[in-house]
């Protein structure tokens, strides 16, 4: 576990474990992954209208999964924690939240 926490770096475009630049691939797979959830996360607003509120609380919602994912990646064997992934999976829950989030505000504006 030591191990492990020594290697997270604090910057997410760095992976110390290869001594080089995050992976762009990794990046963009880790943002895939995530924008189900903000997707989902905004459609499940059941309340009529939409707020910066939702979008923001969909994005935290998001900061606090992947963050509770790599916390438990510090005990596994096979897998690293890394600042880079948690970024990008923030990103990939805006990315979803936000799309959602102008998409179903111009349905409210047309009427549909």
């Amino acid at each position: 576990v030591q191990m492990k926490l020594a290697h997270v770096s604090p910057n997410p475009l760095f992976d110390p474990w290869r001594a080089a630049a995050a992976s762009p691939g990794g990046w963009l797979m880790n943002i895939a992954f995530f924008v189900p959830f903000g997707t989902f996360g905004i459609l499940a607003r059941t309340v009529p209208g939409l707020s910066r509120r939702a979008l923001l609380m969909v994005t935290l919602l998001g900061l606090l999964l992947s963050f509770a994912v790599e916390t438990l990646q510090v005990f596994t064997r096979s897998r690293i924690p890394s600042m880079g992934d948690l970024a990008a999976n923030t990103i990939g829950t805006l990315a979803g939240a936000l799309v959602t989030y102008v998409v179903r505000l111009r349905q409210e504006r047309v009427g549909g």
